[in-house]
């Protein structure tokens, strides 16, 4: 038996039972009203990033939105979500994401022209903000492991 690596693209899911479903909606509330969905390590963001954030169309409407984005609202999103510092400067997380290879980084930059002055922004697919929170708290579940 072989393991199909891309869920994505093969559409191998997991049955999950409601009340695993429930279980895991109430778990993540929690963890929000306690402010503990914060991500501590570049891994972590690393892992985060390329799920959010995708240079192609997964084929999954229901669960990603095609959007532009520029660095400054990728990297606003990033602060949101780590305990890293706020100061931290475009350049550098720009600079980081290409060392890292993250994957809507693939994603063809377009200038665009927005009240006088150019911005360029990427089309990506954004996982919907509905999944985000369990996105996160599956990430830290797995650093704890």
């Amino acid at each position: 038996m072989t393991l199909l690596h891309n869920p994505l693209k093969y559409q191998t899911y997991i049955d999950v039972k409601e009340e695993v479903k429930e279980e895991a909606k109430e778990e993540v509330s929690e963890m929000e009203q306690a402010d503990e969905l914060c991500l501590t390590t570049f891994a972590q963001l690393k892992r985060l990033l390329n799920i959010v954030f995708l240079s192609h169309d997964p084929g999954k409407e229901n669960v990603y939105t095609e959007q532009s984005l520029t660095m400054n609202s990728i990297l606003d999103f990033m602060v949101h979500y780590t305990n890293f510092s706020n100061n931290i400067s475009l350049a550098a997380f720009s600079k980081w994401c290409l060392e890292q290879n993250l994957n809507f980084m693939k994603a063809d930059n377009k200038r665009r022209r927005t009240e006088g002055s150019r911005v360029r922004a990427r089309t990506v697919y954004v996982l919907k903000q509905e999944y985000i929170s369990y996105i996160i708290v599956k990430i830290l579940e797995q650093a704890q492991a």
